[in-house]
């Protein structure tokens, strides 16, 4: 809980994540996940691990998302496993989206926002190619949430929540 609020706080105020609070994450998950199954442990660290990289690596590719928030969905899933860290990652889009459309309402460009989109999907069938969806140069900060924030919602729902969040 301390290295996400650390991590959440970083990226609000400075925009990045340091690679220190991952890594801290990271060795102590695999740390607490040997203590609890041995050397199997090893092999849920792992699978925590892998699964956020996996399967946000084509929202990294267009820029949708940053690496560091794949590397902190990474080190939570480390500690509390693929199960876990497969409910954070869908309510974290949940809740990614809510504070996304609260931000659109708030700076008035809700309609602008939805048209970017389209041309942006458009533009993707036409070119057949990757580019990035959002460019700090073009596109300000006004797009733009932190999101660690909805990870944080996200895993305090799935640890404290109506029935913990679970999905699966």
């Amino acid at each position: 809980m301390i290295l996400l609020i650390a991590a959440i706080r970083s990226d609000v105020l400075y925009g990045k994540v340091s690679n220190w609070i991952i890594a801290a994450g990271l060795f102590g998950g695999i740390i607490y996940r040997i203590y609890q199954n041995g050397i199997w442990g090893v092999v849920s660290w792992l699978q925590g691990f892998l699964l956020p990289c996996v399967l946000l690596f084509l929202l990294l590719s267009f820029a949708m998302i940053g690496a560091a928030d794949i590397k902190l969905l990474a080190m939570i899933g480390s500690i509390f496993g693929i199960t876990f860290i497969g409910n954070v990652i869908i309510w974290s889009v949940v809740f990614g989206a809510i504070l996304s459309i609260i931000q659109m309402v708030r700076f008035q460009n809700f309609f602008y926002r939805f048209q970017y989109l389209i041309n942006f999907i458009t533009e993707l069938a036409q070119e057949k190619k990757i580019k990035p969806y959002y460019s700090e140069k073009t596109d300000g900060k006004k797009c733009v949430i932190p999101f660690t924030v909805p990870i944080g919602i996200a895993f305090m729902f799935c640890l404290w929540g109506p029935a913990e969040g679970k999905i699966f």
